[in-house]
């Protein structure tokens, strides 16, 4: 396994009480070196992200504002949650550069799978907005670089407290990119409903679990083998035809996140209509045989917090 991270990772420095605080790295870090110890991996340093990385996902404008505003000393505060400090331009340009140089590996066969430990996060910002400590869309750039170089099918399952509102937004008409985000309902940042399905061409290829305070890791564990893992599969076949896995699929999402709570899923059940799915499935439109799935996990250290949070 291939490893990049990068020292000035840590230099992110929001505040000694920010929950997006260096120590989140560190703990990262600490895990890698006990699974180092057991297995082979290799480590590199993960470079800058290039301009033409970032203007697959974010405005011109939006980047351009954010050079400006990267401080020297002191700190910048863009938002209620989200911080800048001097050491955060290079920061965000390596972990949005580790997603680019992940898939450059990969797609080049020198890799078959690659772990980006970097920080900030960024499943939360938009194409011209940062927000819940998030400033580029790792990911998003990860996944549009992997497009623009010919692949058809993508997976991209998030797995978080929060939705993740940004990734969502960035491929909400895309039929080649599969969104599956699993997280706590209603909750920040507002986004994240099961009647989100995408939309255009997209439609029927954004699949979200929110699951309600207290889910139990049963009913979890049944996500991810229920939906998430018959998804990807889903995903990977060629297969005409496939509006009744599709409704299938919707079926399964109900009954875990309706049984997860039966209190709120009573109203759901009887308060929503079935979102429509698209006949013509991400699957059925698929071509190529090439899947790239892209995993994101969020780790909190310290004191949890009470606010909105990613």
């Amino acid at each position: 396994m291939l490893i990049l991270t990068h020292e000035a990772c840590l230099g992110h420095d929001p505040g000694k009480l920010h929950p997006e605080r260096p120590d989140r790295l560190r703990a990262v870090l600490a895990g890698v070196e006990e699974f180092a110890a057991q297995q082979p991996v290799e480590i590199r340093e993960a470079p800058q992200v290039t301009r033409e990385a970032l203007l697959r996902v974010h405005t011109t404008a939006y980047i351009d504002r954010l050079e400006k505003l990267f401080p020297n000393e002191g700190r910048v505060q863009l938002d209620p949650d989200t911080i800048m400090s001097p050491g955060t331009r290079e920061a965000v340009y390596r972990g949005a550069g580790a997603m680019e140089y992940a898939v450059d590996e990969v797609l080049a066969g020198r890799s078959k799978r690659v772990f980006c430990a970097v920080r900030p996060p960024g499943h939360h910002a938009e194409a011209e907005l940062s927000m819940g400590f998030c400033l580029f869309n790792n990911v998003a750039i990860g996944a549009a670089k992997a497009l623009d170089a010919g692949l058809e099918r993508i997976a991209i399952v998030d797995f978080d407290v929060h939705h993740g509102n940004g990734t969502q937004e960035a491929f909400y008409d895309d039929g080649r990119v599969l969104f599956i985000s699993m997280h706590q309902y209603p909750f920040y940042p507002g986004t994240g409903d099961l009647t989100e399905t995408g939309c255009g061409a997209g439609e029927g290829a954004t699949v979200n679990l929110p699951f309600p305070a207290g889910t139990s890791g049963d009913t979890y564990r049944a996500a991810i083998e229920e939906v998430v893992v018959m998804e990807r599969a889903w995903c990977s076949t060629r297969n005409e035809g496939s509006a009744p896995a599709s409704i299938d699929r919707l079926n399964r999402q109900r009954q875990i996140t309706v049984t997860s709570n039966p209190a709120a899923g009573k109203s759901q059940a009887e308060g929503q209509q079935a979102p429509r799915m698209h006949t013509n499935s991400p699957a059925s439109r698929a071509r190529s045989s090439g899947v790239l799935s892209i995993f994101r996990v969020s780790l909190f250290m310290g004191r949890r917090p009470s606010a909105r949070r990613p």
